[in-house]
């Protein structure tokens, strides 16, 4: 009996809990998380032929939860510094060299803040570049202190070409040889004044080349005067610390095959790939846009084994970029976006302020939300404001870049981002527009669709005015049609006669043109076709022909 009630007990104990157990899917989330919302203000538009309207998206990103209580991960941050000769140009009154000096001396004293009384530390690298890596500038070795990155920086001098495509290959060995910890958070902060100019690669030879004969080595052989004609004819180019002669008779033209390294140029006068192979050096000649693309393609596979490995690549175009006059914003934000980073543009002492935002966000003590983004792709027949801050990436998506810093002092301060983004439509249609609103890199993201309908306005009436012409003359007859309103979106698909065989006049069409030619006097009922949407209106007219030679008809 004992056993029959506490089986009966405990049946009912299971039940009861069993529908008071809390729902998974309706927990709340925990630690930090947003919240997107977007409203469309008009949603519904009417809109005249001819015409555009306008509508603003209203977006809202709520930063929700709290922060950990434990110390933030430990970052390694790799700077990759620019030091080409163009950073010897003055802007207000300093070198760029001097301005970015300044810079990294103001984010290595945030950074260097913010590492004090750490459990685990931070630690700094440096890759120094111009037309390859500077070693000499450089210190390739993590560490907390970085009192050896700033004597480098200061010691720096400005010459050469620009390489990204080493400096950051070099930048993520050091990362990648350098992790310690799954935890530890890794960053490049890449800063450039210039378009990139010089690669290096190892790879697929399989053409033709042209031997490199050294000046002296020519000269002897061949005379001063032979060297001479040479130079006049542009056959002489330099390349690292020499200057060659290119070789153009055929036993000068080499077919070389395999895996070679190969040393990329677009620079003025340059434009060439030259081959190592079997310890000499051959170039191959090409045009300044097909070296500047093989250059750029070999720096987006970089970008990519970044972002591989988790890197954040935060890049900073120190120029001016109106027109990529200086600096190509687009492509340096292309190559930040594949590391989940940013990309942003500084001119002259602005370099300052950029770097320490940077360090700051990245090292901050509290937990920080930064880099926000609104993301969205543009419909066709959807136009933005010429001063829009979005601008197009690569693959044809529009980003805005929000320029708040949320920070979390166990909850968010401030905790809502607002933004209005207005939207001009020149068409009618239903438009769609994906957004994803996220921050750091897209650690905190989220997605919301917006729809709007833009109705065309239709035709309510339409008549024909009296049509009058002389026999042999042409008329069009479409603007001959009143349509009510003038705005309305139409079109005129017919215009026939009552009677076929009416000799008065005939009517062609051509391009949706309408017209009637008089032919002998007389007259008819003619009918036209017009759609609207849904509807369909026929109106009804008649044109006279009259003999200009007669009153009579």
């Amino acid at each position: 009996m004992f056993k029959r009630i506490f089986a009966a007990i405990l049946l009912m104990t299971l039940m009861i809990s069993t529908f008071y157990l809390p729902s998974a899917s309706a927990s709340v989330p925990t630690g930090m998380y947003i919240e997107t919302s977007v409203s469309a203000s008009p949603e519904t538009m009417n809109i005249g032929y001819g015409e555009s309207v306008s509508s603003s998206l209203e977006m809202k990103i709520l930063a929700k939860g709290e922060a950990p209580k434990t110390e933030r991960p430990p970052i390694d941050v790799v700077f990759v510094f620019d030091k080409s000769g163009s950073m010897n140009d003055t802007v207000n009154g300093k070198t760029k060299l001097q301005h970015a000096k300044e810079a990294m001396d103001a984010a290595l004293s945030t950074f260097n803040e913010n590492n004090k009384n750490r459990m685990v530390s931070d630690r700094f690298a440096l890759v120094a570049f111009d037309s390859g890596v500077s070693d000499a500038n450089s210190q390739f070795s993590l560490t907390s202190n970085t009192s050896g990155i700033s004597s480098k920086i200061s010691a720096m001098r400005a010459e050469g070409g620009t390489n990204y495509t080493n400096s950051l290959e070099k930048a993520r060995q050091i990362l990648e040889q350098g992790k310690d910890s799954a935890d530890r958070k890794q960053y490049i902060i890449f800063m450039t004044d210039g378009k990139p100019t010089n690669s290096e690669k190892i790879t697929a030879a399989n053409r033709n080349f042209k031997e490199l004969i050294e000046v002296d080595d020519y000269s002897s052989r061949f005379g001063n005067r032979s060297f001479w004609i040479k130079y006049f004819s542009g056959m002489v180019t330099t390349f690292k610390d020499g200057t060659y002669v290119i070789g153009d008779s055929g036993n000068r033209n080499v077919y070389i095959t395999g895996t070679k390294k190969q040393y990329f140029d677009s620079n003025p006068s340059q434009n060439y790939v030259i081959a190592e192979h079997g310890g000499k050096y051959y170039i191959e000649l090409k045009s300044a846009s097909a070296v500047q693309s093989d250059i750029e393609g070999h720096i987006h596979e970089q970008a990519q084994l970044i972002a591989d490995q988790g890197i954040s690549l935060q890049s900073i175009g120190f120029g001016e970029a109106r027109n990529a006059s200086q600096i190509d914003m687009d492509f340096l934000n292309d190559l930040s976006l594949k590391g989940k980073g940013q990309a942003i543009n500084a001119v002259g002492s602005s370099i300052v302020e950029v770097f320490q935002t940077i360090s700051r966000n990245i090292s901050s003590a509290v937990p920080v939300l930064t880099g926000g983004y609104i993301k969205f792709n543009l419909p066709e027949g959807a136009s933005l404001d010429p001063d829009s801050k979005a601008r197009r990436l690569s693959g044809g998506k529009y980003q805005i870049d929000l320029d708040t810093r949320i920070e979390y002092d166990r909850t968010p301060i401030p905790e809502q981002v607002n933004y209005t983004l207005p939207i001009t439509f020149s068409q009618p249609g239903s438009y769609s527009i994906d957004l994803e609103m996220g921050f750091n890199g897209g650690e905190y993201k989220k997605t919301n669709k917006a729809v709007l309908n833009v109705k065309p306005i239709p035709v309510s009436s339409a008549a024909f005015d009296p049509i009058t012409i002389e026999v042999g003359e042409t008329v069009t007859l479409n603007p001959l049609l009143r349509i009510e309103p003038a705005n309305a979106f139409q079109k005129l698909d017919k215009i026939k006669k009552a009677n076929a065989s009416n000799q008065a006049f005939s009517i062609s069409v051509e391009n949706g043109i309408f017209t009637a030619t008089g032919l002998s006097p007389g007259f008819d009922d003619i009918t036209a076709e017009i759609l609207s949407g849904d509807n369909v209106f026929r109106p009804k007219g008649k044109i006279y022909v009259k003999d200009p030679d007669s009153l009579k008809w």
